[in-house]
């Protein structure tokens, strides 16, 4: 998803995943998010086309707007491990 938002992928794979502002022309505070298509089952919702945008839609704005490939790891491994942490203490 990275690769994607920085515009670094193949265009094949630029029909698969769409910003909110592809999907409807009206101003709204997701329209830069990735839009999250209809699914009508439980496997659908486990595919890549699902999971990648939801959990880059989750991840807060300074690690999505990292413009180096270093920065946004070290930035994603950060919060990941912080959020592993807290699930520790409160067990």
């Amino acid at each position: 998803m990275y690769n994607l938002s920085v515009g670094e992928l193949p265009d094949v794979f630029l029909h698969m995943f769409r910003r909110n502002s592809g999907v409807h022309n009206y101003p709204t505070r997701q329209r830069d998010a990735f839009h999250l298509p209809r699914t009508r089952t439980l496997f659908a919702k486990k595919t890549i086309m699902f999971t990648g945008p939801r959990f880059w839609n989750e991840l807060p704005p300074e690690i999505t707007s990292c413009l180096a490939a270093s920065s946004f790891k070290r930035k994603l491994k950060q919060f990941l491990l912080n959020g592993y942490t807290g699930i520790l203490h409160t067990n």
